[in-house]
Protein backbone atom coordinates (compact mmCIF):
# COMPACT_ATOMS: atom_id res chain seq x y z
CA UNK A 1 0.00 0.00 0.00
CA UNK A 2 1.32 3.67 -0.81
CA UNK A 3 -0.37 6.13 1.06
CA UNK A 4 0.51 9.98 0.93
CA UNK A 5 -1.30 11.42 4.62
CA UNK A 6 -4.47 9.64 5.15
CA UNK A 7 -5.37 8.72 1.37
CA UNK A 8 -4.56 5.44 -0.06
CA UNK A 9 -2.81 6.18 -3.66
CA UNK A 10 -1.87 2.65 -5.23
CA UNK A 11 -2.52 -0.71 -3.33
CA UNK A 12 0.32 -2.43 -5.88
CA UNK A 13 4.32 -3.53 -5.54
CA UNK A 14 5.12 -0.44 -7.62
CA UNK A 15 4.40 2.87 -7.14
CA UNK A 16 2.66 3.91 -10.84
CA UNK A 17 0.58 6.77 -9.94
CA UNK A 18 -0.78 9.94 -12.01
CA UNK A 19 -1.25 13.47 -10.20
CA UNK A 20 -3.97 15.65 -11.39
CA UNK A 21 -3.23 18.01 -8.89
CA UNK A 22 0.56 18.99 -6.95
CA UNK A 23 -0.44 17.86 -3.69
CA UNK A 24 -0.61 20.72 -1.08
CA UNK A 25 -0.12 18.28 2.01
CA UNK A 26 3.59 18.09 3.05
CA UNK A 27 3.04 14.40 4.62
CA UNK A 28 6.10 12.11 3.77
CA UNK A 29 4.79 9.12 1.28
CA UNK A 30 4.14 5.74 3.16
CA UNK A 31 5.17 2.49 1.60
CA UNK A 32 2.84 -0.40 3.68
CA UNK A 33 3.82 -4.05 3.25
CA UNK A 34 2.22 -6.82 5.06
CA UNK A 35 3.57 -10.51 4.89
CA UNK A 36 0.34 -12.08 5.26
CA UNK A 37 2.32 -15.84 6.20
CA UNK A 38 3.26 -14.29 9.49
CA UNK A 39 1.07 -10.99 9.56
CA UNK A 40 4.15 -8.63 10.50
CA UNK A 41 3.77 -5.57 8.98
CA UNK A 42 6.72 -3.29 7.60
CA UNK A 43 6.44 0.55 6.60
CA UNK A 44 8.87 2.62 4.92
CA UNK A 45 8.32 6.73 4.60
CA UNK A 46 10.05 8.60 1.83
CA UNK A 47 9.82 12.49 1.34
CA UNK A 48 7.85 13.23 -2.59
CA UNK A 49 8.40 16.50 -4.52
CA UNK A 50 5.34 16.05 -7.21
CA UNK A 51 5.82 19.16 -9.84
CA UNK A 52 3.70 20.61 -12.48
CA UNK A 53 5.46 21.36 -15.80
CA UNK A 54 2.86 24.23 -16.12
CA UNK A 55 3.64 25.60 -12.64
CA UNK A 56 5.63 28.69 -14.45
CA UNK A 57 5.84 29.44 -17.89
CA UNK A 58 3.84 30.86 -20.76
CA UNK A 59 0.42 29.93 -21.97
CA UNK A 60 -0.25 30.75 -25.53
CA UNK A 61 -3.48 30.76 -27.73
CA UNK A 62 -3.22 30.39 -30.91
CA UNK A 63 -4.99 29.53 -34.47
CA UNK A 64 -2.87 27.50 -36.37
CA UNK A 65 -3.92 26.74 -39.64
CA UNK A 66 -7.32 26.97 -38.70
CA UNK A 67 -7.42 24.74 -35.70
CA UNK A 68 -7.62 26.87 -32.38
CA UNK A 69 -5.10 25.59 -29.32
CA UNK A 70 -3.83 26.17 -26.63
CA UNK A 71 0.04 25.50 -25.90
CA UNK A 72 2.35 25.75 -22.98
CA UNK A 73 6.14 27.04 -23.26
CA UNK A 74 7.14 25.40 -19.88
CA UNK A 75 9.90 27.39 -17.71
CA UNK A 76 10.09 23.93 -15.89
CA UNK A 77 12.82 21.30 -16.02
CA UNK A 78 14.04 21.11 -19.33
CA UNK A 79 11.68 23.79 -20.70
CA UNK A 80 9.64 21.67 -22.83
CA UNK A 81 7.08 23.48 -25.19
CA UNK A 82 3.83 21.78 -24.93
CA UNK A 83 1.73 21.87 -28.19
CA UNK A 84 -1.90 21.64 -28.27
CA UNK A 85 -1.64 21.33 -24.59
CA UNK A 86 -5.41 21.70 -24.23
CA UNK A 87 -6.38 18.73 -26.14
CA UNK A 88 -3.77 16.56 -24.98
CA UNK A 89 -4.90 16.62 -20.92
CA UNK A 90 -7.97 16.74 -21.98
CA UNK A 91 -8.87 15.13 -24.91
CA UNK A 92 -11.01 17.46 -27.03
CA UNK A 93 -10.13 20.35 -29.06
CA UNK A 94 -11.37 23.98 -28.08
CA UNK A 95 -14.19 24.95 -29.99
CA UNK A 96 -14.41 28.92 -31.87
CA UNK A 97 -11.77 31.62 -32.78
CA UNK A 98 -9.46 32.45 -29.78
CA UNK A 99 -9.81 35.88 -28.31
CA UNK A 100 -7.77 35.72 -25.03
CA UNK A 101 -6.19 33.46 -22.49
CA UNK A 102 -5.71 35.02 -18.72
CA UNK A 103 -4.62 33.41 -15.18
CA UNK A 104 -6.89 33.71 -12.55
CA UNK A 105 -5.61 33.57 -8.72
CA UNK A 106 -8.16 32.54 -6.26
CA UNK A 107 -7.48 33.25 -2.49
CA UNK A 108 -9.09 31.65 0.58
CA UNK A 109 -10.46 34.74 2.54
CA UNK A 110 -9.36 32.51 6.01
CA UNK A 111 -6.53 30.59 5.11
CA UNK A 112 -4.49 32.26 2.31
CA UNK A 113 -4.66 29.08 0.03
CA UNK A 114 -4.06 29.88 -3.52
CA UNK A 115 -5.63 28.16 -6.50
CA UNK A 116 -4.56 28.72 -9.85
CA UNK A 117 -7.05 28.96 -13.25
CA UNK A 118 -6.81 29.59 -16.87
CA UNK A 119 -9.52 31.33 -18.06
CA UNK A 120 -9.21 31.12 -21.97
CA UNK A 121 -12.15 32.58 -24.25
CA UNK A 122 -13.14 31.46 -27.20
CA UNK A 123 -15.43 33.21 -30.05
CA UNK A 124 -18.21 31.57 -31.61
CA UNK A 125 -17.68 27.90 -29.23
CA UNK A 126 -17.32 27.27 -25.40
CA UNK A 127 -14.84 29.07 -23.31
CA UNK A 128 -13.42 27.10 -20.66
CA UNK A 129 -12.31 27.77 -17.48
CA UNK A 130 -8.85 25.49 -16.65
CA UNK A 131 -6.91 24.17 -13.48
CA UNK A 132 -3.52 26.01 -13.82
CA UNK A 133 -1.75 23.41 -12.60
CA UNK A 134 -2.67 20.59 -14.69
CA UNK A 135 -4.31 22.21 -17.16
CA UNK A 136 -7.78 19.90 -16.65
CA UNK A 137 -10.91 21.78 -17.55
CA UNK A 138 -12.80 22.37 -14.25
CA UNK A 139 -15.80 23.67 -16.14
CA UNK A 140 -17.40 25.73 -19.30
CA UNK A 141 -18.21 29.31 -18.22
CA UNK A 142 -21.31 29.24 -20.52
CA UNK A 143 -22.18 26.90 -17.22
CA UNK A 144 -22.31 29.37 -14.97
CA UNK A 145 -25.14 31.17 -16.49
CA UNK A 146 -28.50 31.11 -15.55
CA UNK A 147 -29.80 33.44 -18.10
CA UNK A 148 -30.61 31.95 -21.71
CA UNK A 149 -29.27 32.17 -24.07
CA UNK A 150 -25.86 32.80 -22.62
CA UNK A 151 -24.08 35.95 -24.13
CA UNK A 152 -21.08 35.81 -26.12
CA UNK A 153 -18.03 36.62 -24.04
CA UNK A 154 -15.77 39.60 -25.21
CA UNK A 155 -13.65 40.11 -22.26
CA UNK A 156 -12.84 38.53 -18.27
CA UNK A 157 -11.33 40.28 -16.02
CA UNK A 158 -8.29 38.98 -14.41
CA UNK A 159 -5.47 40.92 -13.58
CA UNK A 160 -6.58 41.98 -10.00
CA UNK A 161 -8.78 39.46 -9.32
CA UNK A 162 -6.62 38.40 -6.14
CA UNK A 163 -7.22 41.37 -4.19
CA UNK A 164 -10.57 42.58 -5.53
CA UNK A 165 -11.74 39.25 -4.69
CA UNK A 166 -14.35 39.29 -7.70
CA UNK A 167 -14.75 38.71 -11.31
CA UNK A 168 -16.28 40.82 -13.99
CA UNK A 169 -17.06 39.61 -17.85
CA UNK A 170 -17.77 42.09 -20.53
CA UNK A 171 -20.00 40.70 -22.88
CA UNK A 172 -20.03 41.47 -26.93
CA UNK A 173 -22.60 44.05 -26.58
CA UNK A 174 -20.87 46.01 -23.88
CA UNK A 175 -22.81 44.63 -21.01
CA UNK A 176 -20.95 43.78 -17.63
CA UNK A 177 -21.88 40.63 -15.96
CA UNK A 178 -20.14 40.71 -12.10
CA UNK A 179 -19.15 37.52 -9.85
CA UNK A 180 -18.33 37.82 -6.25
CA UNK A 181 -17.06 35.08 -5.05
CA UNK A 182 -18.19 33.80 -1.12
CA UNK A 183 -15.35 34.54 1.58
CA UNK A 184 -13.56 31.46 1.41
CA UNK A 185 -12.80 32.48 -2.17
CA UNK A 186 -13.47 29.37 -3.83
CA UNK A 187 -13.13 29.61 -7.59
CA UNK A 188 -16.85 27.87 -8.21
CA UNK A 189 -19.27 29.19 -6.23
CA UNK A 190 -21.72 31.99 -7.23
CA UNK A 191 -22.80 32.78 -10.92
CA UNK A 192 -23.44 35.06 -13.70
CA UNK A 193 -26.81 35.78 -13.16
CA UNK A 194 -27.60 39.38 -13.64
CA UNK A 195 -25.86 42.20 -15.56
CA UNK A 196 -24.40 44.79 -13.72
CA UNK A 197 -27.52 48.20 -13.65
CA UNK A 198 -26.62 51.48 -14.94
CA UNK A 199 -27.37 54.44 -13.92
CA UNK A 200 -30.53 57.02 -16.19
CA UNK A 201 -27.88 56.99 -19.36
CA UNK A 202 -27.34 53.16 -19.54
CA UNK A 203 -23.62 52.03 -20.60
CA UNK A 204 -21.99 50.02 -23.24
CA UNK A 205 -18.60 49.36 -22.25
CA UNK A 206 -15.26 48.58 -24.26
CA UNK A 207 -14.07 45.13 -23.32
CA UNK A 208 -11.21 46.35 -21.20
CA UNK A 209 -11.01 46.80 -17.74
CA UNK A 210 -8.32 49.22 -15.25
CA UNK A 211 -8.76 48.11 -11.60
CA UNK A 212 -7.83 50.91 -8.56
CA UNK A 213 -5.77 48.24 -6.67
CA UNK A 214 -6.94 47.72 -3.38
CA UNK A 215 -9.60 50.39 -3.21
CA UNK A 216 -12.65 47.59 -5.17
CA UNK A 217 -13.31 49.97 -7.94
CA UNK A 218 -13.32 48.87 -11.86
CA UNK A 219 -12.94 51.74 -14.49
CA UNK A 220 -13.75 51.04 -18.04
CA UNK A 221 -14.83 53.31 -21.26
CA UNK A 222 -18.71 53.72 -21.90
CA UNK A 223 -18.50 54.32 -25.86
CA UNK A 224 -22.22 54.58 -25.84
CA UNK A 225 -21.80 57.87 -24.04
CA UNK A 226 -18.29 58.45 -24.44
CA UNK A 227 -17.57 58.52 -20.95
CA UNK A 228 -15.49 56.65 -18.52
CA UNK A 229 -17.51 54.93 -16.13
CA UNK A 230 -16.62 53.10 -12.52
CA UNK A 231 -18.11 50.15 -10.49
CA UNK A 232 -17.41 48.06 -7.59
CA UNK A 233 -16.81 44.90 -9.10
CA UNK A 234 -16.98 43.22 -5.27
CA UNK A 235 -20.93 43.45 -5.24
CA UNK A 236 -23.67 42.49 -7.43
CA UNK A 237 -25.76 45.17 -6.15
CA UNK A 238 -23.29 47.55 -7.53
CA UNK A 239 -24.25 50.46 -10.21
CA UNK A 240 -22.69 51.42 -13.28
CA UNK A 241 -21.89 54.97 -13.63
CA UNK A 242 -19.89 58.12 -14.80
CA UNK A 243 -17.25 59.08 -13.38
CA UNK A 244 -16.76 62.67 -11.65
CA UNK A 245 -13.38 64.49 -11.86
CA UNK A 246 -11.83 67.02 -9.61
CA UNK A 247 -11.83 70.10 -11.82
CA UNK A 248 -8.72 71.50 -9.74
CA UNK A 249 -6.87 68.49 -9.59
CA UNK A 250 -7.21 67.64 -13.31
CA UNK A 251 -5.32 69.00 -16.56
CA UNK A 252 -6.61 71.83 -17.59
CA UNK A 253 -7.07 71.41 -21.37
CA UNK A 254 -8.88 68.61 -21.47
CA UNK A 255 -12.86 68.17 -21.52
CA UNK A 256 -13.83 65.85 -18.50
CA UNK A 257 -16.65 64.72 -19.77
CA UNK A 258 -16.34 63.53 -23.27
CA UNK A 259 -13.94 61.35 -24.46
CA UNK A 260 -14.91 60.13 -28.05
CA UNK A 261 -13.70 57.37 -29.98
CA UNK A 262 -13.50 53.64 -29.25
CA UNK A 263 -10.67 52.09 -26.38
CA UNK A 264 -7.79 50.38 -27.80
CA UNK A 265 -6.80 49.33 -24.47
CA UNK A 266 -7.34 50.33 -20.41
CA UNK A 267 -4.96 48.67 -17.70
CA UNK A 268 -2.90 49.25 -14.51
CA UNK A 269 -0.32 48.37 -12.54
CA UNK A 270 -1.11 44.81 -11.12
CA UNK A 271 1.32 44.90 -8.05
CA UNK A 272 2.51 48.48 -6.84
CA UNK A 273 -0.30 50.27 -6.44
CA UNK A 274 -0.51 54.21 -7.31
CA UNK A 275 -3.93 54.94 -8.03
CA UNK A 276 -3.35 55.34 -11.55
CA UNK A 277 -5.47 53.64 -14.20
CA UNK A 278 -4.54 54.24 -17.95
CA UNK A 279 -6.06 54.26 -21.53
CA UNK A 280 -5.76 54.53 -24.74
CA UNK A 281 -8.42 55.82 -26.92
CA UNK A 282 -8.79 55.48 -30.71
CA UNK A 283 -10.49 58.88 -31.90
CA UNK A 284 -10.68 59.08 -35.96
CA UNK A 285 -7.08 57.22 -36.46
CA UNK A 286 -5.48 59.63 -33.86
CA UNK A 287 -4.68 57.74 -30.37
CA UNK A 288 -4.58 59.48 -27.25
CA UNK A 289 -3.62 58.18 -23.31
CA UNK A 290 -5.16 58.94 -20.98
CA UNK A 291 -3.85 58.78 -17.38
CA UNK A 292 -6.71 58.54 -14.68
CA UNK A 293 -5.86 58.70 -10.79
CA UNK A 294 -7.76 57.49 -8.01
CA UNK A 295 -6.37 59.07 -4.68
CA UNK A 296 -6.83 61.50 -1.74
CA UNK A 297 -7.53 65.05 -2.40
CA UNK A 298 -4.88 67.65 -1.46
CA UNK A 299 -7.21 69.74 0.62
CA UNK A 300 -9.25 67.26 2.39
CA UNK A 301 -9.14 63.42 3.32
CA UNK A 302 -11.41 62.15 0.76
CA UNK A 303 -11.00 59.92 -2.28
CA UNK A 304 -11.01 62.17 -5.61
CA UNK A 305 -10.78 61.40 -9.25
CA UNK A 306 -8.62 63.37 -11.70
CA UNK A 307 -7.51 63.35 -15.11
CA UNK A 308 -3.97 64.01 -14.65
CA UNK A 309 -3.18 63.53 -18.25
CA UNK A 310 -4.65 63.26 -21.83
CA UNK A 311 -1.67 63.40 -24.91
CA UNK A 312 -1.91 62.25 -28.24
CA UNK A 313 -0.02 59.58 -29.22
CA UNK A 314 2.50 59.77 -32.08
CA UNK A 315 1.67 58.53 -35.11
CA UNK A 316 3.05 54.81 -36.03
CA UNK A 317 3.28 54.58 -32.35
CA UNK A 318 -0.06 52.31 -31.57
CA UNK A 319 -2.16 50.47 -33.77
CA UNK A 320 -5.18 48.56 -33.63
CA UNK A 321 -3.46 44.98 -33.42
CA UNK A 322 -0.88 46.89 -30.71
CA UNK A 323 0.01 44.89 -26.98
CA UNK A 324 0.44 46.94 -23.81
CA UNK A 325 2.00 46.75 -20.40
CA UNK A 326 2.95 49.10 -17.53
CA UNK A 327 5.98 48.91 -16.14
CA UNK A 328 5.85 47.92 -12.49
CA UNK A 329 7.89 50.46 -11.04
CA UNK A 330 8.43 53.24 -13.56
CA UNK A 331 5.90 55.21 -15.46
CA UNK A 332 6.09 53.51 -18.65
CA UNK A 333 3.76 52.64 -20.92
CA UNK A 334 5.30 49.77 -23.99
CA UNK A 335 3.53 49.04 -26.56
CA UNK A 336 4.38 46.23 -28.81
CA UNK A 337 3.07 46.43 -32.58
CA UNK A 338 4.16 43.65 -35.04
CA UNK A 339 7.94 42.97 -34.67
CA UNK A 340 8.59 46.38 -32.56
CA UNK A 341 8.40 47.58 -28.91
CA UNK A 342 8.00 51.07 -27.90
CA UNK A 343 7.89 52.94 -24.37
CA UNK A 344 5.36 55.94 -23.56
CA UNK A 345 6.97 57.77 -20.52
Amino acid sequence: CWRLGADTLAMTKDFNYTFTNVPTSSDPLTFDILDKTTNVRYSKTINLKVVSPFTTGWAVLLNDGGKSKLDFQSLEGSSRLYDDVYGSVNGEQLSGTPVSVKQLVYNDGFTGKRTDRISVLMKGGKSPELDGVSMLRKKYYADEFHSTPVPEFAYISAENYKSDYALNIITTDGTIYGKAVGQMGSPDDGYYEYPYRADDKGYKVAPYVGSVSGQGVAIALDEANHRFVHWSPSTLSSKVSGIVFNEEESVKDADLESVPGTAVWIGNKEYNYDGNVYAVVNNGGKYYLYQLFFGYSNTARDFIYALKAKAEIPDGVVGNNSVFAIHPDTPYLFVGTGSSLKAIN
